[in-house]
């Protein structure tokens, strides 16, 4: 449904009262059913049929239930979680009935609303009786005219409601209101129902939170054999949608089956379920939406339970209502594709909230690069339990600036905890700004402060001082584990503004003290050589728990600021700071090579281990830092070590290369990331320690040959293209002394981080190639006359590196590829083909004729695409021939020049956009005017390297030429 997050957490006790978990009761027959039930076979099978048309977002579409026996029960509706997921940041699509019962061989009418963009739903349909539920899968696609704002409505309980309520619990309804971006809007919503079996908890409006959503609670008072329906309606802004909600006597329905605890300091919620499965999504919603809400909407199941936190606005005592509900999808249950949920009510008295506010010494927070500002943390709140504050600064992304405090952590001095920052690093333009969020932190996990003080800072343009100076950075903070475990230590030498250090009798490196000894061993040499900007890192391991002042010198300068000493400590156990997140870097096998690329990926989840949203930056770190470097950080395109949260399992990736020169055992990779929710510091735990191999002989591979270049649309839209412009046929060309007997052939993704639904079959494309067993995302194959030749497909637009490697190696050549969707792998049928009224297809040839140079080629006009005004492209033998639309197409047809024909292998495709706005491409794009035809010459049998195209040349008049590709359309 919709996943939103609120970063403000606040505290709140609270006093109980919750749905016990009640056994799993399986639905049947009983006495007393309504009119017409009656018991039947449990080998009954439910049908819900989608329309064949193409499903739009914000309209209604009819499902048709069907049952393969006789069917006296109706059938109730539930939707399983979207797909793609939504953005940690924003709302994402709800699914709405008409109604959420109906009785079998009547349809039920669903729409989706919300962002407008292309979504993915699996729907389900289950009785009361044995039958086996149904469930259809539907794709819903943007609108070419979306709405500015969409109102979506939704129950968090299963289906159907039970008549009386467990314990006079109510039933938690929900809304949300966004524009057509998908982003969240305010207001109130108006809530009203007919029915006289339910009373609603707040007849007045309820309002609209910060992320778009609000809540409501309905009471049902209907008593006995009966069963009715509750009618609920929600307005905002003049728009009203309308839900009608079965109830069921409750002989006849699954009793609630989540139920919860919270934690000591009434912050944390925890839901359990017997048929909770792991990874599964859980929904969750908040009453009264004024004074409470859970700080994500969806969350997952995590060994077991599932957590939110509560967020809580004013100091009185209120009854709140919370809500939590899953969709049980694996079919392995009595409990499969129903909804389980559950229904929490407690008093809830918000506690003095224990803050941390900060000021700045400078005037309206702008600090010139280069001079100290000192910061005041100020603790407000009784027995607040903070003893040190920990300082953290979040430039986004930015990697050419370093912030450093003074003290960090800082003591409470007379009552507040002060400390200065200094920014340095490349200076600013005048007029140039360069924002900073600095957090203040409790170093204390106890502390009763949930929030972390923040202070925006605006750096500005400032006096570079002359000389260079010393900084040490402890990335893993100040409280290290001890033991066999590295931790990485980042001292840079360099002048203020970034520029190396050119200070007399430096020889580039770092010393580091204390030295090692039998308890504590550095990971590198004493001293460590630096990088060209002066950075040096190193790793230190103690094998026993300790005080260490640890100093970083540059080499050979007794200048004060070329020495820095930090303070940390060794402990048996690190207990993080209250709301750090986890950050874990998957393995590396086999060990990566020497002068070749290994991608790596992290994984980061919050304090409770939900994903980090997508877009938190995360940094990577390496020693030894003269031979490793960072490049292809996800989400940003930087070729420093700088990296992105992308998508919605909190993973973020790179690559690492290590320069060419002997082995590397046990180098040290290290991530640090500025938690945008708690502000704490977080950090790989533990850092990855791997070695790296010196490279074998040369790979022997020297190129990728494409063979079809592909027109395209831009790739936020669909493309649904003839079946021959999907599948592309590669050549990778192998040399060498002795060629490699088997090429790794994998994908990356330079624009959109994904290629997963990229799949390479065998050249003639009748079976997927095999996987290989090292690395399940490389396929293998074996070149066979010094070439390896093989298609390339893939089921949704995609714009892909395609990679070549000998086993073992990354040098290997590359080629960049746009690829459309494959046929067989949509729901959209395929076009039909282009037609050729000259055509000869008893002998498929086309005659060439004496009297006009061109012949004409008709797009037939077909659904979904033709009939109106979607860009088309239509090309032959990769050369485009005609821009615009099917029906703006030139009576009769397009002409076509027979000097563009080949003398045989022709092949004629043609494309059509479902986004009218969406202009068509040739990729790779010609270097001048596009699709602009060079001079006359040798027909073109190859792949196109250069920037025009060539023109075939002209066939003599009276001769045929080959089409049988025309008419089949065949590659």
């Amino acid at each position: 449904m919709t996943n939103d997050t609120d970063k403000t957490p606040k505290t709140g006790h609270a006093e109980d009262k919750t749905q016990a978990a009640v056994p799993l009761k399986t639905s049947g027959t009983a006495a007393g059913m309504p009119a017409g039930g009656g018991e039947k076979d449990s080998w009954a099978t439910i049908t819900i049929t989608p329309p064949t048309e193409t499903m739009y977002l914000y309209k209604w579409y009819p499902l048709t239930v069907t049952c393969d026996n006789d069917f006296p029960w109706g059938v109730f509706m539930n939707t399983g979680p979207e797909t793609p997921p939504p953005a940690d940041d924003k709302p994402g699509h709800i699914f709405m009935f008409d109604k959420t019962y109906a009785p079998v061989g009547s349809t039920i009418n669903i729409m989706a609303v919300g962002p407008n963009t292309d979504t993915k739903v699996t729907v389900y349909g289950r009785s009361l009786d044995s039958s086996t539920p149904g469930k259809a899968d539907l794709t819903f696609v943007a609108s070419d005219s979306p709405p500015v704002s969409s109102l979506g409505v939704f129950a968090l309980n299963g289906q159907p409601w039970r008549m009386p309520q467990e314990n006079g619990l109510p039933y938690l309804v929900g809304a949300v209101y966004m524009d057509k971006d998908g982003n969240p809007l305010t207001g109130e919503v108006k809530w009203s129902t007919t029915s006289d079996t339910a009373n609603l908890l707040s007849p007045a409006p309820t309002l609209l939170r910060a992320n778009g959503t609000s809540s409501n609670g309905v009471t049902v008072v209907g008593e006995g054999e009966n069963w009715w329906g509750v009618t609920i309606t929600a307005s905002v802004d003049g728009t009203s949608l309308t839900m009608a909600l079965p109830e069921f006597a409750v002989y006849y329905t699954d009793p609630p089956n989540i139920a919860f605890t919270v934690d000591a300091a009434q912050t944390t919620l925890t839901a359990t379920c017997p048929q909770f499965q792991e990874g599964a999504e859980v929904i969750w919603e908040a009453y009264p939406p004024e004074k409470v809400q859970l700080q994500y909407r969806r969350t997952k199941v995590t060994k077991g339970s599932a957590t939110n936190t509560i967020v809580t606005t004013g100091d009185a005592q209120f009854t709140a209502y919370f809500a939590a509900s899953t969709m049980d999808t694996t079919g392995q249950t009595d409990h499969n594709y129903l909804r389980d949920y559950g229904t929490l009510e407690f008093q809830l008295t918000p506690s003095v909230t224990c803050t941390i506010g900060i000021t700045s010494g400078t005037d309206a927070g702008h600090v010139p690069l280069y001079a100290g500002d000192v910061l005041t943390a100020t603790v407000t709140g009784s027995d607040c339990g903070v003893s040190a504050i920990q300082w953290t600064a979040d430039a986004g992304d930015d990697a050419t600036h370093e912030f450093t405090f003074d003290p960090n952590p800082s003591q409470i001095k007379e009552g507040v905890y002060t400390t200065t920052i200094t920014g340095r690093g490349p200076n600013l333009g005048s007029g140039d700004t360069l924002p900073v969020t600095v957090y203040a932190t409790p170093v204390d996990a106890g502390s009763k402060v949930k929030v972390p003080g923040s202070l925006d800072l605006t750096f500005v343009q400032g006096a570079v001082p002359a000389g260079a100076v010393m900084t040490l950075v402890s990335l893993d903070g100040n409280e290290l584990q001890d033991g066999g475990v590295y931790h990485v230590f980042k001292a840079t030498y360099a002048n203020a503004d970034g520029s190396a250090a050119t200070t007399p009798g430096w020889n580039k490196t770092i010393t580091w003290t204390p030295p090692g000894d039998g308890n504590l061993t550095w990971r590198m040499p004493d001293p460590t050589p630096t990088n060209d900007e002066g950075v040096a890192t190193n790793a230190l391991k103690r094998q026993s728990k300790g005080n260490v002042t640890v100093t970083a010198q540059a080499t050979g300068i007794s200048d004060p600021a070329a020495i820095k000493a930090i303070p940390v400590t060794f402990v048996d156990q690190v207990t993080p700071p209250a709301g750090a997140g986890t950050m874990k870097i998957d393995p590396v096998a086999p060990p990566p090579t020497v002068g070749q690329m290994q991608p790596l990926t992290v994984t980061y989840l919050d304090d409770k281990n939900q994903s980090m949203p997508a877009g938190t930056v995360v940094r990577w770190f390496g020693t030894p830092n003269d031979r490793l470097t960072f490049s292809g950080g996800s989400g940003t395109g930087s070729t420093d070590n700088v990296s992105e949260v992308t998508g919605s399992e909190g993973k973020a990736r790179i690559n690492v290369m290590a320069s060419v020169g002997p082995a590397i055992t046990d180098a040290v990779i290290q991530t640090t990331a500025v938690n945008p929710i708690s502000g704490t510091n977080d950090h790989s735990d533990p850092n990855m320690t791997v070695s790296f191999e010196t490279a074998p002989p040369p790979s022997g591979l020297l190129g990728v040959q494409i063979d079809k270049p592909l027109a395209r649309t831009n790739l936020t839209g669909q493309l649904r293209p003839t079946l021959e412009a999907q599948i592309i046929q590669c050549h990778v060309q192998v040399g060498g002394s002795p060629p490699p007997p088997t090429i790794l052939l994998t994908t990356t993704n330079p624009d959109l981080g994904t290629a997963t639904w990229v799949k390479m079959y065998t050249a003639d494309g009748t079976q997927e190639l095999a996987r290989d067993g090292q690395n399940p995302d490389a396929y293998t194959i074996q070149p066979v006359g010094g070439v390896a030749s093989f298609r390339i497909a893939s089921g949704r637009m995609a714009d892909i590196m395609l990679n070549a490697n000998a086993p073992g190696r990354s040098d290997g050549p590359s080629a960049r590829l746009a690829l459309a969707l494959v046929s067989d792998l949509v729901t959209s049928p395929q076009l039909p083909p282009p037609v050729i009224p000259e055509l000869d297809k008893s002998a498929n040839n086309l005659p060439i004729p004496t009297d006009r140079p061109s012949f004409k080629v008709i797009i037939p006009t077909s659904r979904p695409y033709g009939l109106g005004t979607f860009d088309t492209v239509l090309l032959l033998n990769e050369r485009v021939i005609y821009e615009g639309t099917i029906g703006g197409q030139p009576e009769g047809g397009i002409d076509v020049a027979y000097a563009a024909l080949k003398s045989s292998g022709n092949t004629l495709v043609y494309l059509s956009s479902q986004k009218s706005s969406g202009a068509v491409w040739q990729s790779p794009q010609p270097t001048s005017s596009p699709f602009k035809a060079g001079p006359i010459g040798n027909a073109q049998t190859g792949p196109q390297t250069v920037g025009d195209l060539e023109a075939p040349t002209i066939q003599v008049p009276g001769s045929t030429i080959a089409a049988k590709d025309i008419a089949s359309q065949t590659m």
